[in-house]
Protein backbone atom coordinates (compact mmCIF):
# COMPACT_ATOMS: atom_id res chain seq x y z
CA UNK A 1 0.00 0.00 0.00
CA UNK A 2 2.88 2.63 0.52
CA UNK A 3 3.87 2.42 -3.21
CA UNK A 4 0.16 3.40 -4.14
CA UNK A 5 -0.12 6.67 -1.76
CA UNK A 6 3.56 7.17 -2.68
CA UNK A 7 2.09 8.03 -5.96
CA UNK A 8 -0.83 9.52 -5.17
CA UNK A 9 -0.14 10.84 -1.80
CA UNK A 10 1.49 14.03 -2.92
CA UNK A 11 -1.01 15.06 -5.69
CA UNK A 12 -3.58 14.49 -3.09
CA UNK A 13 -1.96 16.67 -1.19
CA UNK A 14 -1.90 19.57 -4.08
CA UNK A 15 -5.58 19.13 -4.65
CA UNK A 16 -6.15 19.31 -0.55
CA UNK A 17 -4.14 22.51 -0.75
CA UNK A 18 -5.80 23.82 -4.20
CA UNK A 19 -9.37 23.13 -3.05
CA UNK A 20 -9.05 24.20 0.59
CA UNK A 21 -9.73 20.25 1.91
CA UNK A 22 -8.76 18.60 4.83
CA UNK A 23 -6.68 15.33 4.06
CA UNK A 24 -6.62 12.57 6.15
CA UNK A 25 -4.71 9.89 6.09
CA UNK A 26 -4.77 5.94 6.93
CA UNK A 27 -8.30 6.21 7.67
CA UNK A 28 -9.19 4.65 10.74
CA UNK A 29 -5.16 2.55 10.43
CA UNK A 30 -6.75 1.01 6.88
CA UNK A 31 -5.08 2.01 3.52
CA UNK A 32 -7.65 4.95 2.91
CA UNK A 33 -7.48 8.22 2.34
CA UNK A 34 -9.92 10.65 2.69
CA UNK A 35 -10.57 14.32 1.86
CA UNK A 36 -12.98 16.05 4.07
CA UNK A 37 -14.98 19.39 4.06
CA UNK A 38 -17.69 21.33 4.88
CA UNK A 39 -20.84 20.48 1.94
CA UNK A 40 -22.50 23.89 1.22
CA UNK A 41 -25.77 22.59 2.57
CA UNK A 42 -24.85 21.54 5.59
CA UNK A 43 -22.85 18.60 6.94
CA UNK A 44 -19.89 17.12 6.16
CA UNK A 45 -18.50 15.32 2.79
CA UNK A 46 -16.24 12.87 1.70
CA UNK A 47 -13.85 11.98 -1.25
CA UNK A 48 -12.15 8.04 0.00
CA UNK A 49 -9.25 7.15 -1.93
CA UNK A 50 -7.96 3.34 -1.69
CA UNK A 51 -5.66 1.53 -4.32
CA UNK A 52 -7.32 -0.56 -6.91
CA UNK A 53 -6.12 -3.21 -8.90
CA UNK A 54 -3.15 -2.81 -10.82
CA UNK A 55 -1.99 1.03 -11.50
CA UNK A 56 -6.14 1.90 -10.50
CA UNK A 57 -7.31 4.18 -7.49
CA UNK A 58 -10.77 3.14 -6.34
CA UNK A 59 -12.84 6.86 -5.39
CA UNK A 60 -16.31 7.17 -3.99
CA UNK A 61 -17.65 9.76 -2.10
CA UNK A 62 -20.18 10.64 0.36
CA UNK A 63 -21.92 13.59 2.17
CA UNK A 64 -24.11 13.10 5.03
CA UNK A 65 -26.25 15.82 7.15
CA UNK A 66 -27.30 14.77 10.78
CA UNK A 67 -30.27 16.20 12.91
CA UNK A 68 -29.77 16.36 16.44
CA UNK A 69 -33.07 16.76 17.66
CA UNK A 70 -34.23 13.41 15.94
CA UNK A 71 -30.92 11.71 16.33
CA UNK A 72 -30.85 11.02 12.60
CA UNK A 73 -28.65 11.51 9.71
CA UNK A 74 -29.09 11.55 6.15
CA UNK A 75 -26.78 10.11 3.64
CA UNK A 76 -25.92 10.53 -0.31
CA UNK A 77 -23.10 8.21 -2.15
CA UNK A 78 -21.56 7.71 -4.85
CA UNK A 79 -20.33 4.11 -5.95
CA UNK A 80 -16.73 2.95 -5.97
CA UNK A 81 -14.91 3.85 -9.55
CA UNK A 82 -11.66 3.33 -10.86
CA UNK A 83 -9.46 6.05 -12.14
CA UNK A 84 -5.92 5.44 -13.06
CA UNK A 85 -3.43 6.74 -10.25
CA UNK A 86 -0.93 8.80 -12.07
CA UNK A 87 -1.12 12.12 -12.88
CA UNK A 88 -3.46 13.94 -15.05
CA UNK A 89 -6.04 10.94 -15.26
CA UNK A 90 -5.92 11.05 -11.14
CA UNK A 91 -6.34 14.41 -10.65
CA UNK A 92 -9.06 14.65 -13.25
CA UNK A 93 -11.14 11.75 -10.87
CA UNK A 94 -10.57 13.69 -7.75
CA UNK A 95 -12.22 17.12 -9.47
CA UNK A 96 -15.73 15.17 -10.90
CA UNK A 97 -15.97 13.68 -7.39
CA UNK A 98 -15.36 17.21 -5.99
CA UNK A 99 -18.06 18.21 -8.58
CA UNK A 100 -20.72 15.81 -8.25
CA UNK A 101 -20.47 16.21 -4.54
CA UNK A 102 -21.17 19.93 -4.08
CA UNK A 103 -23.63 19.89 -6.89
CA UNK A 104 -25.62 17.60 -4.54
CA UNK A 105 -28.79 18.87 -3.27
CA UNK A 106 -31.49 17.77 -0.41
CA UNK A 107 -33.15 15.75 -2.96
CA UNK A 108 -29.95 13.47 -2.83
CA UNK A 109 -30.08 12.67 0.13
CA UNK A 110 -31.46 9.42 1.34
CA UNK A 111 -34.37 8.24 3.83
CA UNK A 112 -33.47 9.74 7.71
CA UNK A 113 -31.74 6.62 9.37
CA UNK A 114 -32.22 6.95 13.32
CA UNK A 115 -28.66 6.59 14.90
CA UNK A 116 -28.50 4.49 18.19
CA UNK A 117 -31.34 6.57 20.57
CA UNK A 118 -29.23 8.49 22.95
CA UNK A 119 -25.75 8.13 21.55
CA UNK A 120 -25.61 12.04 20.55
CA UNK A 121 -27.45 13.21 23.49
CA UNK A 122 -25.81 11.48 26.36
CA UNK A 123 -21.91 12.75 24.50
CA UNK A 124 -22.65 16.44 23.30
CA UNK A 125 -25.83 19.21 23.72
CA UNK A 126 -27.08 20.64 20.78
CA UNK A 127 -24.30 23.79 20.69
CA UNK A 128 -21.74 21.19 20.69
CA UNK A 129 -23.10 18.55 17.85
CA UNK A 130 -23.12 21.33 15.87
CA UNK A 131 -19.91 22.59 16.50
CA UNK A 132 -18.85 19.22 15.72
CA UNK A 133 -18.21 19.72 11.70
CA UNK A 134 -16.97 23.59 12.47
CA UNK A 135 -13.21 22.38 12.02
CA UNK A 136 -14.04 20.86 8.50
CA UNK A 137 -13.03 23.51 5.76
CA UNK A 138 -15.55 25.26 3.35
CA UNK A 139 -14.15 24.00 -0.32
CA UNK A 140 -13.32 25.88 -2.86
CA UNK A 141 -13.74 25.00 -6.96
Amino acid sequence: MTDFFDVTGPQMETFARTHDLKLVRWLKDAPIWCLSFRHPRGGSAQIHVRPGPSDCAVLDSSWHRDDYDTETRRLAQTAKREVASSDPEFREGLSEELRGVLSWSDEDLGEPHRMTAGSWHSRWDKTAFERLDSHLPKPRT
